[in-house]
């Protein structure tokens, strides 16, 4: 097994990885700017100490931020990345990078989204990891150097070989859901006024946004051991849907919540309003031509594992 390398190890996707890779025998180093020991990805000496110590072969790059003002996404998306990148080339160039994307950056479309369809980001979140993704690929292409005339007429002045190219892979993860979902997204939303609820034995009714958004929702853990395939049978410089091709409403997230909740509450449901992509479900064959991995995980189960661990965390029985 590999030496595998993990930013934001303490996120919600990145500590589900954690647990994969330590489960698939690799042997796993943990990064995060939160906790101790704490990396910051924009400390570009940080990132190469620590890479020239760990020796990785892989690098699942995980950490970011999904809700903030777009200043603050594309600093830790974008800038973030590039300076993993620069990182990478001097002390683990060859090292395979799984870099974790998103379906946000896609057109919207009312057919199954494939690794072939058009990327136009409706928001500032699928904008900035649009960016990180044409920022690894650039850095997955070899780097040639333009001579003037002169030069290339005479050998002594010839540059050194230009730097080898990384070796890049990139998994586009649909909707993730499951436990450890941060209350920020709508699903976890949900779960906290659910549970609220049953805390306080009130209130029972609550109001949410528009749920008629189709969405191809993937348990995390499932995302997890896809990266795993990814990084094992991904072939370099080729984009991976990670997804169900199951398209569900946002309402039946919250349908599976209040059944799961232990106190009847009213949710409050706003009507349908403009949604810039009412739509997204994805086509995951390129890698299942590759790999025998499948998503497994049903929603329910998702939700309900989700209010499980929030109670859980609350020192209530699950």
């Amino acid at each position: 097994m590999a030496r595998a390398f993990i930013t934001g190890a303490r996120g919600f996707l990145g500590v589900e990885l954690v647990k994969a890779a330590r489960r698939a025998g690799h042997d796993v180093i943990e990064t995060d700017v939160r906790g101790e020991p704490s990396l910051d990805l924009l400390d570009t000496d940080a990132v190469r100490a620590a890479l020239s110590a760990a020796k990785p072969e892989l690098l699942f790059h995980c950490a970011g931020l999904t809700r903030a003002d777009p200043a603050l996404l594309l600093r830790a998306n974008v800038v973030a990345t590039a300076s993993l990148l620069s990182a990478m080339r001097d002390a683990a160039p060859k090292c395979r990078l799984v870099l974790v994307s998103s379906s946000a950056v896609y057109a919207p479309t009312s057919e199954k989204v494939t690794e072939a369809h058009p990327t136009r980001p409706v928001a500032p979140y699928g904008l900035s990891k649009l960016a990180q993704e044409l920022l690894a690929l650039h850095e997955g292409r070899s780097r040639t150097l333009t001579l003037s005339p002169r030069e290339r007429g005479s050998p002594s002045t010839l540059p050194s070989p230009a730097p080898s190219s990384l070796d890049v892979v990139i998994a586009r993860a649909f909707n993730l859901v499951g436990p450890g979902m941060p209350e920020s997204l709508a699903a976890g939303a949900f779960a906290r006024h659910v549970l609220n609820a049953e805390e306080n034995h009130g209130p029972t009714e609550f109001s949410v946004g528009d749920t008629s958004a189709i969405r191809d929702f993937i348990d995390v853990r499932d995302v997890a051991s896809g990266l795993l395939e990814v990084a094992t049978h991904g072939r370099s410089g080729e984009t991976y849907n990670l997804c169900r091709g199951i398209g569900a409403p946002v309402h039946d997230c919250l349908t599976a919540l209040v059944k799961l909740g232990r106190m009847k509450v009213t949710p409050k449901v706003a009507p349908p309003g403009h949604n810039d992509n009412p739509s997204q479900v994805g086509d995951g064959s390129k890698l299942a031509a590759l790999s025998p991995w499948r998503a497994t995980i049903a929603l329910e189960t998702s939700m309900n594992d989700m209010m499980n661990a929030l109670r859980m965390q609350q020192g209530e029985t699950p």
